[in-house]
């Protein structure tokens, strides 16, 4: 691959992760069925995603509600027990980040990582 057509990739691949990023996010939501089935968009003023999971100390089964966030919160989850009730709540960054599994991993940047390694292996 020539210099020219690499840095087109990378110009490219750089348009994509930040178009990805900008713009009103999507996020599951939702209770207990899992979030596949339930996708709102959130509008422009929300960037991220919470899900929140409640567990009662009378090992009762927990629930999980799937919702959109706020716009500038760190994402990271909270854990809060309390005397009757375990409730964490988890906040991130994106498109349809809250699901059951979220995964930390964006497309845009692992393809920008393999095309970088391909064009120099």
């Amino acid at each position: 691959m020539t210099i020219n057509m690499f840095q087109f990739v990378i110009l490219s691949m750089a348009l994509l992760f930040i178009s990805d990023q900008a713009g009103a996010i999507e996020c599951y939501t939702g209770e207990n069925s899992g979030p596949s089935q339930n996708i709102k968009d959130c509008g422009d003023q929300v960037a991220q995603c919470k899900k929140e999971i409640r567990e009662f100390h009378d090992e009762s089964l927990p629930t999980t509600n799937y919702y959109c966030g706020g716009s500038n919160n760190e994402d990271k989850c909270e854990v809060v027990d309390g005397t009757n009730l375990k409730k964490t709540v988890c906040t991130c960054t994106g498109n349809l980040c809250n699901q059951a599994y979220a995964s930390r991993f964006s497309v845009p940047l692992t393809m920008l990582v393999v095309l970088m390694v391909i064009a120099h292996g």
